[in-house]
C-alpha cells in the first residue's frame, strides 16, 4: 500500500486471477509478540481511519486485520453513523469510452453499498468509508431489487429479485426469481428453482409486495375475495438458499383484505387498524411455521389529533419504539405520500413530511470489509482504494 499525493492511501487489484488466494490467515504464523485474541481486542475498538493506518505498519498486522475473524469482531463494535448522500457524477470507462455516470443504491450492508450506473447499468460494490469498489457481474436484466448478506465467517452474499416489468399488475411488474453471487466462490450470479417458487409464479395474484429484513427475503401474496381472501408468505432464507412457505390463519383477522403488511422487528407481520389502535399478528419464525401466539395492540393516538388521515399502509417497526406509516397526501390533482413517524413510548408523532421531501441521509455502519483481490469480476473490473485521512 502506497501513500499517494494528498494524504490518500491508494491500491489496485486486479481480479482476473484464480481464486487461490485465502483471506483468512493462520493466526499462529503472524509471528506477533502477544496473542492474537489481546491484539483482537485492543484493535478492534479503533475506527476505521485508525485501522487502515494500522495496516502499513508491517506485514503481521496488515494480516490481522485482514483477517475476517477480526473484521466480524470490529464490525460489532461500530456503531451506525448518519450519513448524507448526494447524486455525483463520475467519469466511468465503459468498454474503452468514458462516459458521465451517477449510481444509485440498491441495498447496504456490513457498510458496504451495492449500486448500479443510471446510464451504464455496471453493478458495483463499495465500502463507504474505504472507498473500495468492486465491479460485479451484471444479474438478471429484469433485476428490481439486489439483496446483501454478510455472515459470521466474513462471506459476502447477493441476491438478485428480477422480474417481467410488462406483465400487469398493482405493483408495475411480476416476479419471476431469484439469483444469488457468493463473492468467494461465483464466478456468476447462480439462478434459484424451487417448487413453491414455481407456484407464486404461474397463480394469478391480485396483490404481492417483498419484504427485505436482514437476512431474509419476504415475498407476500394476497388472492381472493371478499370471506374468501387468502395471504401467502414465501421467505427466501440468504443464509441456506432455501424457500419456506407460510399462510397467514384467518382467524386472526377479520377482514383479511383490509390488512397491512408489516417490517416488525426483521420479521415479517401483519396488521389491521381498529378503533385507532393496530392489531400486529407476527411471524416469528418462519422455517418453523411459527406465528405470534396472541395480537401486539398499539394504540395510535394521532388519529384522534389528524382526523384528516384517512388511511395507513405499509407500516415498519423499529428500534423496539418506532412506528413508521405511509398516507396519502392530496394537493388539489398531486397525489403524494406522507411519512409519519410515530414512538410508541411517547405516543406521539416525532416527524411527518412528504416522502422525497427529506434530506438523502441514511445510517451506515463503518467497518473494514474488504474485497478478496483475486474475486469475481468482468470488464473493467477492479478494487481501487482510495482513502482519504
Amino acid at each position: 500500500m502506497e501513500e499517494a499525493a494528498g494524504g490518500q492511501f491508494s491500491q489496485v487489484y486486479s481480479l482476473n486471477e484464480s481464486k487461490e488466494d485465502n483471506r483468512d490467515v493462520s493466526l499462529a504464523s503472524v509471528g506477533l509478540l502477544l496473542p492474537c485474541e489481546i491484539f483482537f481486542e485492543i484493535l478492534s475498538w479503533l475506527p476505521v481511519k485508525n485501522l487502515v493506518r494500522c495496516k502499513c505498519v508491517c506485514k503481521q498486522w496488515y494480516k490481522l486485520i485482514e483477517d475476517r475473524t477480526f473484521i466480524v469482531k470490529h464490525l460489532s463494535r461500530t456503531k451506525a453513523v448518519t450519513v448524507y448522500f448526494e447524486d455525483k457524477v463520475e467519469s466511468l470507462d465503459v468498454d474503452g469510452t468514458i462516459v458521465q455516470e451517477k449510481f444509485k443504491i440498491m441495498s447496504m450492508f456490513a457498510g458496504l453499498i451495492v449500486e448500479k450506473g443510471k446510464t451504464s447499468s455496471k453493478y458495483r460494490l463499495r465500502n463507504f468509508t474505504t472507498q473500495e469498489i468492486l465491479y460485479l457481474p451484471n444479474p438478471h436484466e429484469d433485476t428490481f431489487i439486489i439483496s446483501s448478506h454478510y455472515n459470521l465467517a466474513g462471506e459476502i452474499k447477493l441476491v438478485s429479485v428480477y422480474g417481467d416489468e410488462n406483465i400487469n399488475s398493482p405493483e408495475g411488474f411480476a416476479l419471476e426469481g431469484f439469483e444469488v453471487l457468493n463473492l468467494d466462490r461465483d464466478d456468476k450470479w447462480r439462478p434459484l428453482e424451487f417448487p413453491i417458487l414455481k407456484n407464486f409464479q404461474t397463480r394469478q395474484w391480485a396483490s404481492y409486495q417483498l419484504i427485505l429484513s436482514n437476512d431474509t427475503i419476504y415475498n407476500v401474496r394476497q388472492d381472493g375475495y371478499g370471506s374468501n381472501v387468502y395471504i401467502d408468505v414465501c421467505s427466501f432464507d440468504m443464509r441456506s438458499e432455501c424457500f419456506f412457505n407460510n399462510t397467514l390463519p384467518q382467524c386472526f383477522f377479520s377482514d383479511l383484505s383490509k390488512v397491512m403488511v408489516l417490517d416488525w422487528n426483521s420479521c415479517v407481520a401483519f396488521g389491521d387498524i381498529v378503533e385507532d389502535k393496530l392489531n400486529v399478528v407476527v411471524l416469528e419464525d418462519h422455517k418453523m411455521h411459527k406465528w405470534s401466539e396472541t395480537k401486539i395492540v398499539i394504540p395510535l393516538t394521532f388519529l384522534k389529533e389528524n382526523p384528516d388521515i384517512k388511511k395507513l399502509d405499509c407500516a415498519s417497526f423499529c428500534d423496539s419504539s418506532k412506528l413508521s406509516f405511509y398516507s396519502e397526501h392530496k394537493d388539489g390533482d398531486d397525489h403524494q405520500e406522507l411519512l409519519f413517524v410515530y414512538d410508541t413510548q411517547l405516543r406521539k408523532l416525532t416527524e411527518t413530511r412528504l416522502v422525497g421531501s427529506g434530506p438523502g441521509k441514511r445510517n451506515v455502519c463503518p467497518s473494514v470489509v474488504t474485497f478478496n483481490r483475486n474475486a469475481i469480476g468482468e470488464g473493467h473490473t477492479g478494487i481501487y482504494t482510495n482513502y482519504k485521512n
